[in-house]
């Protein structure tokens, strides 16, 4: 009887620790579940985002081709070099080996050339040389369309980018983008070979130290910038090879808020940060946002920072921070945060730009006075504020401007002036949406 009760004991106690193994391990199974789901997410985004993008270069090319107006071949023109740049920048983004799409990121990145060449030397209306030339790569961005629009469907039918990702660049996402790619697609040899042919292609990243941290280094690198708010785990979850490779994790905190974060392997910074926001009521201004946003930027390093743009949309503070030296407002050296209006926490942080950008510059003095700037704005105008500022330009080239925040007629209007020349570079105007404000 002893022997039997010992038996039925350990039968009972080995009952309970499957149960419990069971338990723990449908815990682990979910909380991965639910890290690679927002893995997913981000990935999905930068997709649909890149497929917006070719849709939009098709049409317009389309329309040049029947289009004898120049203003409106020039308007097509500044849409084309548009979404040409968004095109690469969201391919860089996206897990894709570096050689998968070699060819098409180069037809791409030599298009936008081309088109900033022709917007520059045919000021009235394209050459027939140059309407041509433009037809001919029509068809190329059709096949193109056609194969990211399959994949896109694939995805709307429960297709996962992240699926087989770490297998690093054999995945099934790589794969389907190497139909895009295929040798047997010869793209054109572009005529236009200017300055700007390869730029975006091969654009230095001029922001991160050259040296490289490893998964650990990283791991403990958001311990430190999250330990202030208590964390419950850092868990890695795969390395994401793109224009930057990074380590990326899911980050869990004593509130029970879980990001999804991506940490360079170059230079350990960083680079993206996301999470749910809460639902409720707002508890926080624009500026209380404003103020978290800045001091999440002095715990990730970055010091010298000066928010250039706020919002408030569905619950989210959008804030946009530019470095800043000897009062300059440097915008390619941008960092994007969303603060959360209900937990008053982080929820958003996006830094390539600055991780791209960011260099130690030497800022040339103004040739044109403050006041002889204010005189080369509209007169209808209403001047709100004013500050110097540099902002990007073709080529990679930078300007440094007077920025002037400006009203007419219930519009907010920011207009650039040339600091040196006095030309109009960029006039923008605040777009009222009903997912916010829109610069356009």
């Amino acid at each position: 009887m002893k022997a039997k009760s010992i038996l039925i004991v350990s039968v009972v106690a080995l009952a309970s620790l499957v149960i419990c193994l069971s338990i723990g391990f449908a815990i682990n199974t979910s909380k991965m579940q639910s890290n690679a789901n927002a893995l997913n997410s981000v990935y999905e985004r930068t997709f649909y985002e890149l497929v917006d993008d070719v849709n939009n270069i098709e049409v317009e090319l389309s329309k040049l081709s029947v289009t004898e107006d120049g203003i409106a071949q020039q308007k097509s023109l500044t849409k084309l070099i548009e979404k040409t740049t968004s095109a690469m920048n969201n391919i860089a983004m996206l897990p894709i080996a570096s050689n998968t799409l070699n060819n098409t990121s180069r037809f791409i990145n030599q298009l936008n050339g081309m088109c900033v060449s022709m917007q520059q030397y045919d000021m009235s209306t394209l050459s027939s040389e140059s309407r041509n030339q433009l037809d001919e790569l029509y068809e190329y961005i059709i096949k193109i369309k056609n194969e990211l629009n399959v994949l896109s469907r694939n995805i709307e039918n429960g297709y996962r980018i992240i699926d087989g990702l770490e297998d690093q660049g054999q995945n099934n996402f790589n794969n389907n983008f190497n139909n895009i790619n295929n040798e047997s697609v010869e793209y054109p040899t572009l005529i236009y070979d200017g300055p700007f042919s390869d730029s975006v292609l091969n654009q230095e990243i001029k922001g991160l130290p050259e040296s490289e941290c490893t998964q650990q280094e990283a791991e403990q690198y958001l311990k430190n910038i999250f330990s202030s708010q208590g964390i419950t785990s850092v868990k890695y979850l795969t390395t994401t090879n793109g224009k930057f490779e990074t380590f990326d994790f899911s980050v869990k905190l004593n509130s029970g808020l879980e990001y999804y974060a991506q940490v360079t392997k170059r230079g350990m910074f960083l680079l993206t940060l996301s999470a749910l926001a809460e639902t409720g009521d707002s508890n926080i201004t624009v500026d209380k946002g404003e103020e978290i946003a800045l001091d999440m930027a002095k715990i990730v390093g970055l010091n010298d920072m000066k928010v250039v743009w706020s919002a408030s949309s569905n619950g989210i503070i959008y804030v946009n921070l530019v470095f800043t030296k000897d009062n300059v407002a440097i915008y390619p050296d941008m960092v994007k945060v969303k603060v959360d209006e209900v937990s008053a926490k982080v929820v958003g942080w996006e830094a390539s730009a600055y991780a791209y950008n960011h260099t130690d510059r030497t800022i040339s003095s103004a040739t044109l006075g403050a006041t002889e700037a204010r005189n080369k704005v509209s007169s209808k105008l209403e001047i709100l504020s004013q500050r110097l500022v540099i902002i990007p330009q073709d080529y990679l080239k930078e300007a440094l401007a007077y920025e002037f925040e400006a009203t007419y007629q219930g519009y907010t209007y920011y207009v650039y002036i040339d600091a040196k020349t006095g030309e109009q570079l960029k006039i923008l105007r605040v777009i009222q949406t009903d997912n916010g404000d829109l610069l356009l």
